[in-house]
């Protein structure tokens, strides 16, 4: 995926979207890219053919 190697992502990421949050665990981007990519495929999977 693009998205894991983009360099502005993982910027963004870090320096824009971690500031918000303030619970006590922030995840690297990459604990954070496993995570949603699962969950993505989970979904992606599960839509109806079209």
């Amino acid at each position: 995926m693009k998205i894991k190697s983009d360099h502005q992502s993982r910027a963004e990421y870090d320096n824009v979207l971690l500031s918000l949050v303030y619970a006590q665990g922030k995840y690297s981007f990459d604990e954070a890219w496993a995570s949603f990519q699962n969950i993505a495929t989970r979904l992606i999977i599960s839509l109806p053919a079209r």
